[in-house]
């Protein structure tokens, strides 16, 4: 006899069916039983200098000590997206300019597990301290999750001038994932493990995102082991005093417009700046506005030297 397709059978395939599709698409898109590969993509793909994607080390641009400038790049990317900004700062008004290299970047996606906003940001200190000793003031860039530990840098040092790049405190919600990014967070980076990025980048301009560095296997544990750092900083944002300057681009598809409003209007700061770079994405220095950004970012030092 045929089996009888009773409309609970149809409906048990129906659900199986849904979840195989939806593991299969886990699967695809994220290290989901595949912790062992997390470095393979990256590993092929980049040029090595030892054991560091070559051209993307520190970098010092040597000028006057009466103002120097810490750069500060955005999670799995490295100092070479800041790069450009900062050999136009020395060009243009002569300054000092450092560009930071976090610990685990332009290596391997794995080297950043472990690693997260609290133990980037005392490296940070470490080089705050270092330039303290040789610089009669320090100005801070941070872009994204560099914006991040500038913030709280500037919320607890003395910061001559501050500028927020594309900041990420906060992901926007998104419909049609259901749960909020923070709650997934929490609940399945250990699961996930880590992102397989379609994209090198969010970043509109087809060059800026060719030129562009970052892993293509972006880890999920430092962003869940970030969380609390980035809630902290957020609830010390009046702390902020530092003339600011926020850039960011309302079509932004990692961190909208929340983060850079919400930082604009709940620092304490007398001098402020919010620019809205409407033609480009996450990264601002790798995309269509990036000219501007630079400009727009050399005017205000210049206004509030």
């Amino acid at each position: 006899m045929k089996p009888k397709f009773t409309k609970k059978r149809i409906a048990l395939y129906a659900l199986i069916l849904i979840i195989g599709i939806y593991l299969i698409s886990i699967y695809n898109s994220t290290g989901f039983l595949q912790g062992s590969k997390m470095d393979e993509k990256d590993a092929s793909y980049w040029t090595y200098d030892g054991n560091v994607i070559k051209g993307t080390d520190e970098y010092t641009f040597l000028g006057s000590t009466e103002t120097c400038w810490l750069l500060i790049h955005s999670y799995t990317a490295t100092p070479l997206e800041l790069k450009d900004l900062g050999r136009e700062i020395n060009i243009n008004l002569g300054d000092m300019v450092y560009g930071i290299k976090l610990s685990g970047h332009g290596e391997v996606p794995s080297h950043l597990e472990g690693k997260n906003l609290d133990v980037w940001y005392k490296e940070i200190q470490g080089k705050y301290k270092a330039f303290t000793g040789l610089c009669d003031n320090i100005n801070v860039v941070g872009s994204s999750y560099g914006a991040v530990l500038a913030l709280r840098l500037a919320e607890e040092n003395d910061i001559k001038n501050l500028y927020i790049l594309n900041p990420f405190l906060k992901k926007p919600y998104e419909l049609h994932k259901i749960i909020p990014f923070e709650l997934r967070t929490k609940l399945f980076s250990r699961i996930f493990i880590y992102n397989k990025k379609n994209d090198i980048a969010n970043i509109n301009f087809p060059q800026g995102k060719q030129a562009h560095v970052s892993y293509w296997n972006m880890p999920y544990g430092p962003i869940k082991d970030s969380l609390p750092f980035i809630k902290t900083t957020t609830q010390n944002l009046p702390n902020v005093t530092s003339p600011i300057f926020i850039a960011y681009s309302e079509n932004d598809k990692v961190a909208g417009s929340y983060s850079a409003i919400t930082i604009n209007n709940t620092v304490s700061s007398n001098v402020r700046g919010l620019f809205d770079y409407k033609r480009s994405n996450h990264v601002l220095l790798m995309d269509y506005d990036r000219l501007n950004v630079i400009n727009d970012v050399i005017k205000f030092e210049e206004m509030n030297k």
